[in-house]
């Protein structure tokens, strides 16, 4: 959901997290849609251009419709039979979600919208717990791991302390001004010492921090 692997995302985890219960499971549907906003990406998910958040309740002739699902542009990937594409290249994102799935799950657009939206807090414990007790609550925590940085997390929910910057924004600055100058086509081409020539001049005009500036040219 994250895109591109321009993000610092949790290291892969072999932990299984048992869901029982419909509050568990759109529970659980939620905290992975909202992972943008969590990780101070965006305001909210629906935003985030790599999200699938505006794929639900948005097909022609809904009733509920939220919005309108982008289409996808892809380069010279081979696409799988599967997948609605043109002759341009362009991916249909309703063709690769399960959307009809989810809206089952979550019944109705605005019972989505208020999952996707509401502020994390022992609120959502108790309902799951109250719906099936036997089985341990969905939480941010257990979702993102033990080594989540849940206060930063928690703050960039609630519109608090979030990035100045967007990294979406960074990463096209990158691609269309920075990379172009050494002569490549993708900031992937670039040597390591023009991946750090470019994070200097991330820092530099931007102020942000080291870590985001290195997400933008995917050394993380």
């Amino acid at each position: 959901m994250c895109g591109r692997g321009r993000v610092s995302l949790p290291k892969v985890s072999r932990k299984v997290l048992e869901v029982a219960g419909n509050l568990h499971i759109v529970t659980l549907l939620a905290y992975i849609i909202r992972n943008p906003v969590h990780h101070g990406l965006v305001g909210n998910p629906f935003v985030y251009p790599y999200s699938s958040a505006v794929c639900y309740f948005a097909y022609p002739g809904s009733l509920y419709s939220i919005g309108s699902a982008p289409v996808i542009k892809r380069e010279k990937t081979p696409l799988p039979k599967c997948y609605g594409g043109d002759r341009e290249g362009m991916i249909d994102p309703m063709s690769i979600v399960d959307y009809r799935m989810v809206e089952t799950l979550f019944v109705t657009s605005g019972r989505f919208m208020y999952f996707t939206t509401r502020y994390s807090g022992p609120k959502w414990e108790k309902e799951q717990m109250e719906e099936n007790a036997s089985v341990s609550p969905v939480t941010l925590k257990s979702v993102e791991g033990d080594e989540a940085d849940l206060d930063s997390w928690l703050k960039y929910e609630k519109g608090h302390g979030r990035l100045l910057v967007p990294d979406q924004l960074l990463c096209e600055l990158v691609d269309t001004e920075l990379v172009p100058r050494y002569g490549s086509a993708s900031f992937a081409q670039l040597t390591w010492e023009q991946s750090m020539e470019v994070v200097s001049m991330l820092r530099s005009e931007w102020k942000i921090a080291q870590e985001q500036a290195e997400r933008c040219v995917y050394h993380v």
